[in-house]
C-alpha cells in the first residue's frame, strides 16, 4: 500500500525490479504481491534463490512459505548498471547462510545495503538456526574481508531495520575479525569435533525436501544433504527409520564427501496405502567420520490430504 500511495503522490515512479537481500518472511512476504501489482522482476542471489523458490524444501526460521518466482539470479561479483548507478552482487553469509549484499555506486558514492548483517552496534549472529558458520573465508568472516575488498572509506551500509545509514572504519573491521578468531579458537575446545562448525551448523545434517505430500502407495524421495566441515574427505552413511507401514525402496545409501562441500545421499520409500489422511515424520540416522548420530535429520510427509508441495 505504500508503495502505492507514493505513486499516486508522484513521489514514487514505476518499480522495475525488486532486490532480496536474504530470505526471511518479513523481507520477502509482500515480494508476490508487489511483483503482481507492480509487474516487476524480482532478482535474487545464487546464494538464496533455491530457498526461495522451493521453501518446502528447507527448515530454517522466519521462513516464507509461498515459493516466490526469482527472474534473475545474480552471481558472486556480478556487476550492471541501471539508470547511471552500478550494481554489484555480492555472496553475504552473515546473519544467515543464505543472504547476499548489494553494492550501488555513482558519481564516487558507496552504499552497500547489507539485509540485516550488520548494525552500527556490530554482527547480527544471535539466532544458531540461521546457519551462521566460523572460519576464515566462512560466515561473517567472509563478509568481513568484502568490507576490506572494496574498502570502508566512504562507504555507507544499510540495513532496512536501522534508520539512516551507518558506517565502519578499518579498525572495526580488524577488531571484528580479531574476535571471530577468538570465538572460533574456544568453540574448538569445548567441542568434541575437529571443527567447529559441527557444534555450530544445526542444519549441517538435513532432508532435502523437509516438508512434501504424496498420495497413498506413492514413492517418495529425499535426499539426504551432508555437510562435510572438516579439511579432510569424509564418509556418510544414511538410513532411512521408516515408520510402520512404509515400505522400503531405497532405505540407505552412502556419500565420500569433500572438504567444505555439501554430499548427497537419495533415498526413496513407498507410502502406507490405506491408512487415511495422516502426517507422517520420517527420520534419519547417520554414521559420519566414525560417529553414529541417531536420527540426525527428518522430514515431514502429508500423505492422503491432497495438499500440495
Amino acid at each position: 500500500e505504500r508503495v502505492a500511495q507514493a505513486q499516486k503522490r508522484g513521489e514514487l515512479g514505476r518499480v522495475e525490479c525488486v532486490w532480496i537481500t536474504h530470505y526471511h518472511d518479513d523481507h520477502v512476504g509482500s515480494v508476490n504481491r508487489l511483483r503482481r501489482e507492480q509487474q516487476c522482476l524480482v532478482v535474487a542471489h545464487e546464494s538464496m534463490a533455491d530457498i526461495l523458490r522451493r521453501p518446502h524444501a528447507y527448515w530454517m526460521p522466519c521462513i516464507h512459505p509461498e515459493p516466490i518466482h526469482v527472474d534473475r539470479v545474480t552471481r558472486d561479483g556480478e556487476s550492471w548498471v541501471w539508470k547511471g548507478f552500478k550494481l554489484t552482487a555480492y555472496t553475504f553469509p552473515g546473519q544467515t547462510m543464505y543472504d547476499a549484499a548489494l553494492l550501488v555506486e555513482r558519481d564516487g558514492q558507496r552504499v552497500l545495503f547489507v539485509g540485516d548483517s550488520l548494525t552500527p552496534g556490530g554482527l547480527d549472529d544471535y539466532c544458531i538456526h540461521n546457519r551462521n558458520l566460523l572460519g576464515e573465508g566462512k560466515g561473517y568472516d567472509r563478509c568481513l574481508s568484502l568490507l576490506e575488498k572494496i574498502g570502508t572509506e566512504g562507504l555507507l551500509l544499510v540495513n532496512e531495520h536501522v534508520e539512516g545509514a551507518f558506517s565502519f572504519d578499518a579498525g572495526t573491521v580488524a577488531a571484528l575479525k580479531a574476535e571471530l578468531r577468538r570465538r572460533t579458537e574456544l568453540l574448538r575446545k569445548l567441542l568434541p569435533w575437529d571443527d567447529p562448525n559441527y557444534g555450530l551448523d544445526p542444519l549441517w545434517v538435513r532432508c532435502d525436501p523437509y516438508y512434501q505430500a504424496a498420495e497413498p502407495g506413492a514413492t517418495v524421495f529425499w535426499d539426504i544433504v551432508v555437510t562435510n566441515h572438516s579439511r579432510t574427505r569424509r564418509l556418510a552413511v544414511v538410513e532411512a527409520n521408516l515408520p510402520p507401514g512404509w515400505q522400503a525402496v531405497s532405505s540407505s545409501g552412502r556419500a565420500w564427501i569433500s572438504p567444505g562441500k555439501e554430499g548427497r545421499v537419495r533415498l526413496s520409500a513407498k507410502a502406507p496405502s490405506g491408512s487415511g489422511a495422516r502426517r507422517w515424520v520420517v527420520g534419519f540416522s547417520v554414521r559420519y567420520g566414525g560417529r553414529f548420530l541417531s536420527e540426525a535429520a527428518e522430514s515431514l510427509v502429508d500423505v492422503g490430504s491432497g495438499g500440495k508441495t
